[in-house]
């Protein structure tokens, strides 16, 4: 049986992070969802990696959490007026 349960030393860091939402509200999550996902892009040492990877997982593991908004967090908004736009589409010209 394999567990998603990361130890590294005595660190438990799917309890640790699991601990650290406790309390949190929806929309706190998301936001922290957000700055995880920045934060993630950038250079890090393996431990500060596996820290991140386990709030991701607890944040996405929450029973109040859509998946369709995680989703949207990370790619944007995907319609096609958003990926074919142009600027000059919205303006309007008076005659």
């Amino acid at each position: 049986m394999k567990s998603d349960v990361k130890y590294t030393g005595n660190r438990n860091f799917d309890k640790e992070a699991t601990d650290l939402l406790k309390g949190l509200s929806e929309n706190k999550l998301y936001q922290l969802f957000e700055i995880v996902h920045r934060e993630m892009k950038g250079p890090m040492n393996p431990e500060r990696k596996l820290e991140l990877q386990a709030v991701k997982r607890a944040i996405r593991r929450s029973p109040w959490i859509e998946g369709y908004k995680i989703d949207r967090l990370i790619n944007g908004y995907q319609s096609e007026m958003a990926r074919t736009g142009k600027p000059r589409d919205g303006q309007k010209t008076l005659r």
